[in-house]
């Protein structure tokens, strides 16, 4: 469920009253809730109506209390069920293309700009050059690099190896007179990063 709030500006003295633009929340999707046949746009309040034990009625309930003036909705992603289609047309909140686009990368990286871009997660690793995927594979890093709440750094050197091979080859399959000399950024985005991130004894 991708819902909004439009807010309206009408005085300075608290927050809600204050905020003018929209507020974005952003969850998972209800199908249960959601319908084929709804707009694209449905009022929050009229899914909490329908499924008063759902997210939505808490997420209601929550964004009423916090943001009263705010008029909410939520973005339908119900599929059609003869298509297996969604209804209408998604935004795309895909990690790995934003990457692929240099959103997300540090300031000081900017003078760096990859050839091939690697989204490594949790259990597998997407390859990415030119803006399009070249390949997937399997490699289960949480597994491999986290023992628990520890980030297992020697073991580091050993999955990069294994992904620069991976990386390689593709390489030369897609291009094999110009494979060499390529820079590649490889971003971990799994259960490793998140602990490497917070710090944990090693």
């Amino acid at each position: 469920m991708l819902c909004y709030a439009m807010l309206r500006a009408e005085g300075f003295e608290r927050l809600h009253d204050t905020v003018a633009g929209f507020l974005p929340c952003f969850v998972s999707p209800v199908p249960s809730v959601l319908k084929p046949n709804d707009p694209v746009l449905v009022d929050l309040k009229e899914l909490a109506t329908r499924s008063p034990e759902s997210a939505a009625q808490r997420f209601h309930v929550a964004l009423k209390e916090a943001f009263p003036l705010a008029q909410t909705r939520v973005y339908n992603r119900a599929k059609d069920p003869q298509t297996k289609r969604y209804k209408f047309p998604q935004l795309l909140n895909d990690f790995s293309l934003s990457l692929t686009k240099g959103c997300g990368l540090p300031e000081e990286s900017f003078d760096f700009h990859p050839d091939i871009i690697v989204d490594w997660g949790g259990s597998s690793y997407k390859v990415f050059m030119d803006g399009k995927r070249i390949g997937t594979e399997v490699m289960d890093a949480n597994a491999f690099l986290c023992d628990g709440d520890t980030l297992l750094r020697d073991r580091l050197p050993i999955a990069v190896k294994e992904i620069e091979a991976c990386v390689l080859a593709l390489l030369q399959r897609e291009m094999p007179e110009r494979s060499a000399h390529k820079k590649v950024l490889i971003a971990q985005t799994g259960k490793a990063r998140e602990l490497a991130m917070r710090g944990c004894k090693i």
